[in-house]
């Protein structure tokens, strides 16, 4: 791949990652439930009693074991283009401390409707991010990566792969939620980010497409 479409494509990314992540914080703030994987990476940075330990942090550390794990799975056959994911990771996850930490640490919102309407905001930027992410066709998204390689090895279908993987998120929170006594981070905003993320990722393609193609990525 020459180094102009690459510059191209690296841009996308950071963008699309950027978007994403601004979703995740907005949904945060609105304290009505965040998405399986979100929740388990709030849910281990609140009951974990350190600093350093930010959801930020929780989402580097996670997202790198699932491309360790892309990595034991195709041995030989794993792209050294695919090790960029790293960058991307601890790209994020500082861009998310810092959305949550300092831009928007004084963010507030009481007022419930608010909220709720706050939450699908925050997952409709959420999915225009992973849209930007995956038309840009450079480098996996770790999770989805690591679950689309599970597929294939066990000729399963990845969507049923990352439903059982959500699935064990939401044990897991609720497990550590119940030994921490914490608060609770899967609630009706998970249930709205279920109905309409998969349909806004439908809404967003085309156009995103249509983008890519104009800049030429």
């Amino acid at each position: 791949m020459k180094l102009v479409p690459i510059i191209r494509k690296t841009v996308a990314l950071l963008i699309g990652f950027s978007v994403i992540y601004l979703g995740v914080c907005f949904a945060i703030k609105a304290h009505v439930g965040l998405g399986a994987y979100d929740a388990l990476c709030l849910t281990i940075s609140n009951v974990i009693p350190s600093k350093f330990f930010t959801v930020g942090t929780v989402a580097i550390i996670l997202n790198s074991s699932f491309v360790f794990g892309q990595i034991l799975l195709e041995r030989k056959n794993f792209r050294p283009l695919e090790l960029m994911q790293f960058f991307f990771i601890f790209f994020g996850g500082h861009l998310l401390d810092f959305f949550v930490y300092t831009l928007f640490a004084d963010l507030v919102v009481s007022y419930y409707p608010w909220r709720l309407l706050l939450a699908v905001v925050a997952f409709a930027i959420s999915a225009l991010g992973v849209m930007i992410v995956m038309e840009s066709r450079f480098v996996r998204v770790p999770l989805e990566g690591f679950c689309t390689l599970l597929a294939h090895k066990f000729g399963k279908k990845m969507g049923s792969i990352r439903q059982r993987g959500d699935a064990l998120f939401f044990v897991l929170v609720l497990l550590l939620s119940f030994i921490f006594s914490d608060d609770l981070t899967i609630r009706e905003g998970s249930v709205v980010c279920l109905l309409i993320f998969g349909p806004l990722l439908d809404l967003f393609k085309k156009p995103v497409q249509r983008l890519m193609r104009f800049l030429k990525v």
